[in-house]
């Protein structure tokens, strides 16, 4: 070999060794991490592929990142709509109408395990996750339920929800008159007539709804009226035994009556034959006076604090709290706004729309999840304010009346919390969650799926095999090892050695 013709072999030996040694830094970076390619060029023709992948990726991991923070709200909510439905079913239980053991403080134990309770639901309606609390509306950033101390005394400015019950038990039970508070009805006589009448138009009181009578000798008209009037006209005198029933419509919704039979006038819910129509008309009039008084103590005043709680908590889509037009309270004819005078116990967004509109969340190229929640919604009102009523009406051991009106409230507490039918119920909101979370849980399980495809066809273009890599890194050791051997032998070549 003449010297220009080695000089050109050492040349090529040379550029092929520094191949193969960028050859072999490129392996060894493969073997590293696992990488074709540190750029995607060096992908060659899937690189275009690579990288609507990738695109495709990020965008499904983004769908995941949602989901987390989605499911978490919706588990925790779920978790505290379960709470507050136990709640509910333990403060049921616990307003036995036929238990009156009250305690120093004036509640039962029953409104006891209420008044803990409502400090409970509080705090439940106002969870928060990460900050941002989940039964507000689309106002997420502060708490949504007032505290139970203001909520329930007011805060010195502003009423709370007792002293929006007092007024309304005076508004309902009316003027104090000789036999007590007769509900807003005025019962009087003339010869033998006896006429009871609703003391105006309002809401407020007794409403005269209905009556049957099986008195003979006796005519009864109406109710008739706004407001109404009925007259029972004792014409002659009617027999012993014979029943006259009056119904009627209490502040909350519900209906009583109240039934007097012609008897000795000393049992309760009887009166007398007199010695002439006349007579016999001022003793039903005694009775009926009676037994007025006796009812609104007790199921009027239950129905009372049921229909102020109504008035305090029902404040759906920008509504105000309603109080009793007055002072006076007991003479007051309407109810008006209480917004400027009255805690507003629910904070949180109170707009006319869809609760779920309040918050949205996208979990997938064509699903979103609507999970807004707000704490006036009907199904959690009925029972935040249910508890509240029982948690607060106070009562005197061994008063015969309070007994009664007691269980006339805990009657209507317990029917209020155990039913849960109907379509906007705390059951149905139960539901609501839980499909929403259902939702969700597919949307993550189809997003897990296609991130692992995702996942699968990049590696597949971007990734190596790493026996192969070792392999190949491995025969390109040895032959780099040989041709260094070669060039070593051939730098230590003279012309002595030559010759």
């Amino acid at each position: 070999m003449d010297i220009s013709s080695l000089n050109g072999y050492h040349s090529t030996v040379t550029l092929r060794l520094t191949q193969m040694r960028s050859q072999f830094t490129d392996l060894q970076r493969q073997l590293g991490t696992e990488q074709k390619s540190e750029t995607y060029g060096g992908l060659g023709g899937k690189r275009g592929l690579d990288v609507a992948l990738r695109s495709r990726l990020t965008e499904v991991q983004s769908w995941q990142n949602t989901i987390d923070h989605v499911g978490l709200r919706l588990d925790i909510a779920g978790q505290t709509l379960e709470r507050v439905t136990d709640i509910a079913l333990e403060v049921a239980d616990a307003a036995d109408p036929n238990s009156f053991d009250v305690l120093p403080n004036g509640l039962t134990t029953g409104q006891n395990i209420a008044h803990a309770s409502l400090a409970e639901l509080v705090g439940l309606l106002n969870t928060d996750v990460g900050g941002r609390y989940l039964f507000g509306g689309r106002k997420v950033d502060d708490d949504p339920v007032a505290k139970v101390d203001p909520l329930l005394k007011g805060d010195g400015t502003r009423a709370g929800f007792n002293q929006v019950v007092e007024e309304r038990r005076q508004a309902d039970l009316g003027p104090t008159v000789a036999a007590g508070n007769l509900g807003r009805l005025d019962v009087s006589s003339a010869g033998t007539t006896v006429t009871v009448a609703e003391d105006g138009a309002h809401p407020f009181g007794f409403k005269l709804e209905g009556v049957n009578s099986t008195l003979s000798n006796v005519t009864v008209t109406g109710p008739a009226g706004s407001p109404a009037t009925m007259d029972v006209d004792f014409a002659g005198q009617p027999a012993t035994g014979e029943t006259i029933r009056v119904f009627f419509t209490l502040p909350d919704g519900s209906d009583t009556d109240i039934e007097l039979t012609v008897g000795d006038g000393v049992e309760e819910g009887t009166f007398a034959l007199g010695a002439t129509p006349a007579d016999t008309a001022a003793n039903f009039e005694a009775a009926l006076t009676d037994t007025l008084a006796t009812t609104a103590a007790t199921t009027l005043r239950s129905a009372s604090a049921m229909a102020a709680a109504d008035n305090f908590f029902n404040t759906t889509s920008g509504t105000e709290p309603q109080r009793v037009d007055g002072p006076p309270f007991d003479t007051a004819t309407a109810l008006v706004d209480g917004g400027a005078t009255t805690i507003e116990w629910y904070q949180g967004d109170n707009t006319a729309d869809d609760p779920r509109a309040g918050v949205t969340a996208r979990v997938d190229d064509s699903l979103s999840v609507s999970y807004g929640m707000r704490a006036n919604e009907e199904g959690l009102v009925n029972v935040i304010k249910s508890v509240a009523v029982y948690a607060t009406q106070t009562f005197t051991a061994g008063d015969d009346i309070d007994e009664e009106r007691h269980a006339a409230l805990a009657e209507r507490v317990y029917d209020e919390l155990a039913d849960q039918s109907g379509s906007n119920t705390l059951r149905s909101l139960v539901v609501e969650v839980a499909t929403m979370t259902y939702t969700v849980d597919r949307a993550e399980q189809r997003q897990v799926a296609m991130a692992g495809t995702l996942t699968e066809a990049v590696e597949g273009i971007e990734g190596v095999n790493l026996e192969e890599v070792a392999a190949k890194l491995l025969g390109l050791q040895t032959l780099l090892q040989a041709n260094y051997t070669t060039m070593a032998r051939m730098a230590d070549m003279s012309l002595t050695n030559y010759i």
